[in-house]
C-alpha cells in the first residue's frame, strides 16, 4: 500500500489515471525544468541532459513535444508546465 501523504506524485498518477508513457513524459518535462533552475551541476548531470535534449527516441515526441524547446536558457514557470500538462500540443 502507498502512504498517501509521504507519496503524492504517485497518488495524483493512480487517481488520474496516467499512463507509463504519460509519466515518463512528465517525469522527463519536470526534470528539465528542475535543470533549468539549477545554476551549477555536475558533468554527469550536464550529459544526462545533453542526452535527453538530442535523444531522437524520447518518449515527449509521441505528445508533440520537441525535448529542446524544454531546455531554454530561461527559468521555467507554472505558465509553461501549464502548456505541457493542461494543454499538450
Amino acid at each position: 500500500m502507498i502512504k498517501s501523504d509521504e507519496h503524492l506524485f504517485f497518488m495524483s498518477i493512480i487517481d488520474y489515471d496516467i499512463n507509463e508513457t504519460q509519466v515518463k513524459a512528465l517525469q522527463n518535462v519536470m526534470s528539465a525544468f528542475t535543470y533549468r533552475l539549477k545554476e551549477s551541476t555536475d558533468e554527469h548531470y550536464e550529459q544526462l541532459h545533453e542526452d535527453s535534449k538530442n535523444d531522437p527516441d524520447s518518449v515527449l515526441f509521441r505528445f508533440g513535444i520537441d525535448p529542446k524547446e524544454l531546455y531554454l536558457d530561461q527559468a521555467s514557470n507554472f505558465d509553461e508546465l501549464s502548456k505541457y500538462v493542461k494543454n499538450p500540443p
